[in-house]
C-alpha cells in the first residue's frame, strides 16, 4: 500500500505547493476545457478570449454560424471540429436547464453531476473531472498526461491501464483533500499555469468581429448567460498565459 500523503509531500518538499485559483463557473470550465483540447495552455487562453471579444453571451455562441464561432477561436486548433462542439454543449445545458449555465449541478452528488457532464458531446472522464474539482470544488482528481505519467512513474497505476482507466484507479487511492493538491501545477514555478490577479475586461467586447488571436489577456472575464447569475467574474487561472 503506497503512503500518497508521504509521497505529496516529498512532491511537494521538491516543487511547491500548488496555490487556490480564483472561482470560476461550471460552464466556463467546461468551455475551456474543450477548447484546450490537443493544444497548450496559451493558445487556450486565446481562443477563450476570442470567443470573449465576438460574443457577448453564451446564448450569442450557441445561435451564431459554426464558421463564426470557429473563426473566433481558429488559433486554438481543430476550431472547426471545436465550434460545432462547443454549441452543442451549450445547447444541451440550455435544454436541459432552460439558462445557459451548470448552477443546479451544485445540489447534485458527484457520481451524477460526472455522468451529466460526460453525456455532453466531447466530454471525456478527464474534461468532467476538471470541471467537478477546479470550477465545483468536488474532491475529484482530474488525471491528464502529467499526472498519469507521474503516477506510473511512482507506481501507482500501471503503465499499461491508460489516462482514461487511471482515473477510477487512482481516485480511491488519494485521499480527498489531497486530490485537488495533486492534480494541479506549484504556484512556485512560473508556467502556463501560473494565476494572475482578476481584472476589467478589455475593450472590444460584443464588438461581432473575430479577432485574430495575438497574447493571452492576464484577465478577463466570460461571455455571460442572458439569464441566471453571473459567477464568471474572474478568468480561470488555467488560463492565464505566462509572461513573456
Amino acid at each position: 500500500m503506497h503512503d500518497i500523503p508521504r509521497l505529496l509531500d516529498q512532491l511537494e518538499a521538491l516543487h511547491g505547493r500548488a496555490a487556490p485559483r480564483p472561482a470560476v463557473a461550471p460552464l466556463d470550465e467546461l468551455v475551456a476545457c474543450i477548447l484546450s483540447q490537443h493544444t497548450s495552455d496559451t493558445n487556450t487562453a486565446r481562443a477563450f478570449e476570442g470567443l470573449r471579444r465576438a460574443f457577448t453571451s453564451w446564448e450569442a455562441v450557441a445561435e451564431a454560424p459554426a464558421g463564426r464561432v470557429a473563426d473566433a477561436i481558429r488559433c486554438g486548433g481543430l476550431a472547426d471540429t471545436k465550434a460545432p462542439r462547443i454549441q452543442a454543449v451549450l445547447r444541451a445545458v440550455e435544454a436541459r436547464f432552460g439558462r445557459m449555465d451548470l448552477d443546479d449541478l451544485d445540489a447534485w452528488p458527484t457520481p451524477e453531476v460526472r455522468a451529466f457532464l460526460m453525456g455532453l458531446p466531447g466530454v471525456g472522464p478527464k474534461t468532467a473531472a476538471i470541471v467537478l474539482c477546479v470550477a465545483m470544488g468536488r474532491p475529484v482528481l482530474p488525471v491528464d498526461t502529467h499526472v498519469f505519467r507521474v503516477s506510473w512513474r511512482l507506481g501507482l497505476v500501471p503503465r499499461q491501464a491508460g489516462e482514461a482507466r487511471a482515473h477510477d484507479l487512482l481516485q480511491p487511492l488519494v485521499p480527498d483533500d489531497a486530490r485537488w493538491r495533486r492534480s494541479v501545477r506549484p504556484a512556485t514555478r512560473r508556467s502556463e499555469g501560473g494565476g494572475a490577479p482578476p481584472g476589467p475586461p478589455t475593450a472590444g467586447r460584443g464588438s461581432g468581429a473575430p479577432r485574430s488571436c495575438g497574447t493571452a489577456p492576464r484577465s478577463s472575464r466570460a461571455p455571460r448567460s442572458r439569464r441566471g447569475p453571473d459567477r464568471s467574474a474572474t478568468w480561470p487561472a488555467r488560463l492565464v498565459a505566462p509572461p513573456r
